[in-house]
């Protein structure tokens, strides 16, 4: 093992006067440093749980769930960007881990029924005029219709 300024001044090592200094000096700054880690690990800990949700749900709670960028149920023909957040409700079938649930799925959905509490929403009745999302089996696209509307296009 090479040696380094922090173990020069171990006791089967003759040392000099200059190098027992700034082992000593060595060391100093190395706790100094340390204690500097462990204040901005605190900090950065206390930053992080003001934000955080401990949200608890219950085994039968209906929840949202929120839908990746890259939209698995999305039909080829629309935009990812203009399809809805959150998608569901759907109901929790257990809780597995600290902040993961296991959900009542379709039986078509070609992912993994685990989702971590942050991909979660509670589900509020409000929401069931305006935003629930159910989802359909995934269709093929009617392509013949397309082609016909896309043979009468002429640009001026």
């Amino acid at each position: 093992q090479p040696l380094l300024p922090h173990n020069v001044n171990a006791p089967n090592i003759p040392s000099s006067h200059r190098a027992a200094s700034f082992s000593a000096e060595w060391e100093q700054t190395l706790k100094i440093e340390w204690s500097y880690l462990v204040n901005a690990q605190d900090r950065a800990t206390r930053h992080a749980e003001q934000n955080r949700r401990f949200a608890q749900h219950q085994a039968g709670d209906k929840v949202m769930v929120r839908t990746p960028r890259r939209n698995f149920f999305a039909k080829r023909t629309q935009d990812p960007r203009l399809l809805p957040s959150y998608i569901g409700p759907f109901s929790i079938e257990r809780r597995i881990g600290k902040s993961t649930y296991q959900l009542n799925t379709p039986a078509w959905w070609k992912i993994h029924p685990v989702f971590h509490v942050s991909r979660l929403r509670p589900f509020q009745k409000c929401m069931e005029d305006h935003s629930e999302r159910h989802l359909t089996a995934p269709r093929g696209t009617d392509l013949p219709a397309i082609k016909s509307l896309t043979n009468h296009y002429h640009p001026a």
